[in-house]
């Protein structure tokens, strides 16, 4: 039951991604998707008393010795037992062209294709531990 009173997100990009976003327009279509998904758990009538005044900003910030390095940094401010304010603090320090959200996206498209094949369980081929190396 911890409450969320804002996310600030900070992201510094150094290639054609961070040109491209430092333009307010394009940045607006990077901008809605992520704010879409933390305003879901505000609008629940169930959540609204733990999310409902949440503020979100996030600023991209264009350095173009950064190259193909991403970097975010996350302050979270939160509350808990008796309205008592944290924070949770994330720093992200990744490449661009391997950023999670694509790599989950193939793991998924990885998995499906393993269903189809009828392979069940854990699929060792997928990590990068594997000892099918």
């Amino acid at each position: 039951m911890l409450g969320l009173e804002g996310w600030f997100s900070t992201n510094i990009l150094g290639n054609r991604d961070g040109e491209v976003l430092e333009d307010p327009g394009s940045f607006k279509t990077r901008k809605n998707p992520s704010s879409a998904c933390l305003n879901t758990f505000s609008s629940r009538t169930c959540t609204r008393k733990l999310y409902g005044k949440m503020c979100h900003k996030v600023r991209i910030n264009y350095y173009p010795p950064r190259g193909d390095n991403k970097e975010g940094w996350d302050n979270i401010d939160i509350f808990g037992w008796l309205g008592y304010p944290m924070q949770i603090k994330g720093w992200t320090p990744l490449r661009d062209s391997i950023l999670p959200p694509r790599s989950c996206s193939d793991l998924v498209l990885f998995l499906d294709l393993a269903q189809r094949a009828g392979m069940r369980g854990i699929q060792e081929w997928l990590s990068s531990t594997s000892s099918h190396r």
